[in-house]
């Protein structure tokens, strides 16, 4: 048996339609696998910008719950030369601490350090206004209780409230000079 090749027009486009056919397919599987891929980056990106986003929002939302505390009621205190009127309305429950204590983790730790320290120190702070409220009708025993308790309690708080918010500021996108009492 003798086979022969020969070569005619209609072989010839086949094999060029067919040639191209296979360059068209592998063309083809190249530009969805590089569209897939620029999908799965741009789908990455908003990803890592939306936990940018969330991140900044609960700073910004702690740093001005420790600034309120800090500015409005620490400061106002001391200002006000130890009226207690606006402390017995004053939240004692930190709802943005509270709510977000599990996602801390997105912080650095020494931002994190700072954070608990300050909330651990504020509701023992806060907590001894009950001690002080208790002694409003004797105010040399209140003003005994004020310097011997609360002031130094004052003291510590205003400094860890400081070291807490100037933390979150370049998290928060906040500059430290933009707040003021």
């Amino acid at each position: 048996m003798h086979v022969e090749y020969c070569f005619t027009g209609d072989g010839i486009l086949a094999f060029l339609g067919g040639a191209f056919a296979i360059l068209a397919v592998l063309l083809s599987n190249r530009v969805s696998k590089n569209n897939l891929q620029k999908q799965i980056d741009t789908e990455k990106q908003a990803r890592q910008q939306e936990r940018m986003q969330r991140k900044r929002a609960l700073a910004t939302a702690l740093l001005y719950e420790i600034w309120d505390l800090d500015c409005h009621h620490v400061k106002t205190f001391v200002a006000k030369d130890k009226s207690v009127e606006h402390v017995r309305f004053f939240s004692r429950s930190f709802p943005v601490w509270v709510s977000n204590a599990g996602q801390m983790g997105q912080f650095a730790p020494d931002v994190v350090k700072e954070l608990v320290h300050f909330y651990d120190v504020a509701a023992e702070y806060l907590a001894t206004f009950d001690r002080y409220f208790s002694l409003e009708n004797d105010a040399e025993r209140q003003n005994k209780f004020f310097q011997e308790v609360l002031a130094p309690r004052l003291r510590k708080l205003d400094d860890l409230a400081e070291k807490a918010w100037r933390g979150l500021c370049p998290v928060a996108s906040v500059e430290p000079s933009s707040l003021s009492a």
